[in-house]
């Protein structure tokens, strides 16, 4: 939607964007965060008391990872992101490092100071 839309994605000094923010800051046309700013990842989260038994949520899991991996690669990102991402339990955050953020190119521009 934000990319049809011709909408940039900011993520200004001192501001957090963790668990499902980076796929919406991904979105953008241009991707721009300040130095400053601090992106974070974990695995996705399912609900300990979820109706549904293990067998499907895992199912579900791994289709909804596959959408995600989609989308990234739709807007250009690398694909490597995920590594950190599902490996950081759903009850931690990964930081992603200037360095990730560059690999992964999750920022278009260079980071502002």
């Amino acid at each position: 939607m934000l990319r049809a839309a011709g909408v940039s994605t900011r993520l200004p000094a001192d501001a957090i964007c963790y668990a499902a923010c980076p796929y919406m800051f991904a979105g953008g046309r241009n991707r721009v965060a300040d130095a400053r700013g601090r992106f974070g990842v974990h695995q996705e989260h399912i609900a300990p008391d979820s109706p549904q038994d293990s067998a499907r949520t895992a199912v579900d899991v791994q289709q909804s990872s596959a959408q995600v991996m989609r989308y990234l690669a739709e807007m250009g990102v690398d694909l490597g992101l995920m590594e950190p991402t599902m490996a950081t339990p759903p009850d931690r955050i990964h930081m992603l490092s200037p360095l990730e953020l560059a690999r992964y190119h999750l920022t278009t521009n260079p980071r502002p100071n």
